[in-house]
């Protein structure tokens, strides 16, 4: 009986022994398949993290990047306005012109004999020189070329200036009296430039140069019956000298210039000599290309 007891035990006691070992195979297994879920989890969220720093990592790159370009831009639009190229304008202003007539008179010249000498001596009416001085306006196209060495700027400039003031007088010549008049038509002027930086796009300038002005002279007889006139034209190369201040904004810039012209002789006109000179001041505006 107890055998059979015993021996039903030791059955059962089997049967469970293998029910366990089933258990535990399947206990085994979902562990592992938990640990290897959990590491791929993990993988994943390394590799998340991971790109989620780089990301951040470029953002902040490109935040840099963009700050840099902003401090670049900054740096540059701070740094001035470059004056270096092609530059064209014009200008307006008023010119002061100063005429000189003075007598050469033809019967002083003249040494045949001694009835003309004696006439040569004698002593005519009226000044030997008159001083004339009259104000116009002048205005005028210039272009040139800058070269900029940090705070220095040189360069050239040309200029095509049109001067319509005028000046007349009266004077008697070999016993006539005649009215002359002179005058300046237009000129073409090469001058080279020196300036210097002041401030942000403010160039304190001063330029020397030639200006080849075009004169006109005339002499006219004041008896209406003898109604006589003689005209005059000629090109001199006259020195002219100028200082200025410009101002630059970006591609633009406006000008303000005093200058003079040398004084000149214009030519000679029955008896009398003509020189011109004058002084004058220009206000105009101009684009860097």
């Amino acid at each position: 009986m107890c055998y059979n007891i015993y021996g039903r035990s030791a059955s059962f006691c089997g049967l469970v022994m293998k029910i366990c070992k089933v258990w535990l195979m399947v206990c085994s297994v979902t562990i592992l398949v938990s640990t290897t879920r959990l590491n791929a989890q993990g993988q994943d969220a390394a590799i998340v993290s991971a790109a989620a720093n780089e990301a951040g990592e470029n953002s902040e790159n490109q935040d840099a990047g963009k700050g840099k370009q902003e401090q670049v831009v900054s740096y540059v639009h701070e740094s001035g306005n470059s004056v270096t190229g092609f530059y064209g304008g014009a200008v307006l202003g008023f010119e002061s012109i100063k005429n000189q007539y003075k007598k050469i008179s033809k019967s002083r010249s003249k040494k045949s004999d001694g009835a003309k000498k004696s006439d040569g001596n004698k002593k005519e009416d009226g000044p030997d020189k008159v001083k004339k001085s009259k104000a116009g306006v002048v205005t005028s196209i210039f272009a040139g070329y800058n070269f900029e060495f940090g705070k220095a700027v040189v360069g050239l400039e040309c200029s095509i200036s049109f001067k319509p003031a005028k000046t007349e007088t009266e004077m008697e010549l070999d016993s006539v009296k005649k009215n002359i008049l002179a005058k300046r038509r237009f000129g073409f002027g090469v001058y080279p430039r020196v300036g210097y930086k002041i401030l942000d796009g403010l160039i304190a300038y001063i330029k020397l140069g030639t200006d080849i002005t075009k004169y006109h002279i005339r002499s006219r007889d004041n008896n209406k019956d003898k109604a006589q006139e003689v005209k005059k034209s000629s090109h001199k190369a006259v020195i002219q000298t100028a200082i200025g201040l410009e101002q630059h904004f970006g591609q633009w810039f406006i000008r303000g210039e005093c200058g003079k012209f040398f004084n000149k002789n214009a030519g000679n006109v029955e008896g009398a000599k003509i020189s011109s000179g004058s002084w004058g001041g220009v206000i105009g505006a101009g684009y860097k290309f």
